[in-house]
């Protein structure tokens, strides 16, 4: 048996320490999922960049070039799912980004298309896997005295922390749905002070957390979610006290609200756990905080 390995592109690409720095993350987070090589997004990433050199406003032309992206990978891959073709265009469009974040000139006159392009890649689904993959690949190079170019990209992208992330969904969980059922005295009396200590516990939950962080029905968070979890909480009465069509006419007063996700099955349409141990990480919060 043999094997036909082209790898002129490869082998170019190897010698800019930028490549070597993320060719693993895109080997599981693309390539392995049935997507691009990372010498293909790679390719397609200087492309990208050489085509904005010849336009006046680059800053201005790259809030297009996801869109652009996407209707030319259609053309080239058309086998492939919407979703596969978005993920590529995310992974090119981080290639992108991170081969301008190695300049050290200040101020960078990158910075504009840089926060354009980021505004586009903080959607991306994996996009925080992906830099822990690449973090650990930046250390494992420096240790071995291969020069790490790029400066603070992480940084650059104003990726949400798990911390921010979880204070800012406490937040407007606080506004959407905790006070609004505290108001209408569904909660239980042996849980009255452990509702929001509840909620602030599952979103300390870095499976969970993840999972809150998916937007659904128009709002910044995981609506889905937290009405299975309200679900959860309403089974036998446990946290509240309110059935579930109670709840989501208090939830959603001006509107028919979303009943049918009010709901503790798993494995179908309405449920917003991908596993049952999700759901089990839920009941154990919960448990642990009757009094």
């Amino acid at each position: 048996m043999t094997f036909d390995f082209n790898l002129t592109d490869f082998e170019r690409f190897t010698t800019d320490q930028q490549f070597v720095n993320v060719v693993h993350a895109l080997d599981i987070y693309e390539t392995q999922q049935g997507g691009l090589t990372p010498e293909e997004l790679w390719k397609h990433a200087i492309a990208l960049l050489d085509s904005l050199k010849n336009v006046a406003r680059p800053e201005i032309t790259v809030q297009r070039m996801f869109s652009y992206l996407i209707a030319k990978l259609k053309e080239e891959y058309s086998q492939r799912t919407s979703d596969q073709i978005k993920h590529t265009a995310y992974c090119i469009l981080f290639c992108a980004n991170y081969i301008l974040c190695a300049n050290d000139e200040e101020p960078d006159p990158n910075q504009d298309i840089i926060d354009n392009i980021s505004s586009t890649l903080v959607k991306m689904p994996d996009i925080v896997p992906l830099f822990q993959e690449i973090e650990k690949m930046e250390n494992a190079q420096e240790t071995k005295g291969h020069k790490v170019k790029p400066r603070n990209y992480l940084a650059k992208l104003k990726l949400e922390t798990a911390k921010e992330a979880a204070k800012r969904i406490l937040n407007l969980l606080e506004t959407d749905i905790i006070q609004p059922i505290v108001s209408a005295g569904y909660v239980q009396s042996a849980y009255k002070k452990e509702f929001r200590e509840i909620w602030k516990d599952i979103l300390a939950n870095e499976e969970l957390l993840e999972l809150m962080r998916k937007e659904e029905f128009g709002k910044t968070y995981n609506l889905k979610l937290v009405l299975n979890i309200l679900a959860l909480m309403s089974y036998n009465r446990t946290v509240l006290s309110a059935s579930n069509n109670k709840l989501n006419s208090i939830l959603f007063p001006d509107s028919n609200g979303h009943p049918k996700y009010i709901t503790t099955e798993i494995g179908n349409t309405y449920s917003a756990f991908t596993s049952n141990s999700q759901q089990a990480i839920v009941k154990t919060i919960i448990a642990k905080h009757k009094k």
